[in-house]
């Protein structure tokens, strides 16, 4: 009788210490869980800042080029006025200059 009663004071002790284990396992995942989608969207944004910076820089260049063609067209259009018009030869010059 004395035993029985020894032996089902361990075993629930054993479940006890055995449940508590489990728990802190599960905790230790969960917050292991958490670091790691934390680190995903850390570097998710930094490659979304990446990309944001790389088409900012390119852009640059594009808008110089369409500066440059809108300037050709420019030029192109006063070439254009200053042929139809053959009385102001220094447009000419400075039209077929800037073209």
């Amino acid at each position: 009788m004395l035993n029985e009663g020894k032996t089902s004071k361990y075993i629930l002790y054993a479940l006890g210490e055995i449940s508590l284990v489990v728990i802190g396992i599960l905790i230790a995942l969960e917050l292991n869980t958490r670091k790691e989608e934390s680190k995903l969207a850390d570097q998710k944004t930094n490659y979304l800042k990446r990309l944001l910076s790389d088409n900012q820089q390119d852009l640059r260049p594009f808008s110089e080029y369409i500066n440059g063609f809108e300037k050709g067209q420019n030029a192109v259009v006063a070439l254009s006025t200053a042929l139809n018009n053959p009385s102001k030869d220094a447009v000419l010059v400075q039209a077929a200059m800037d073209y």
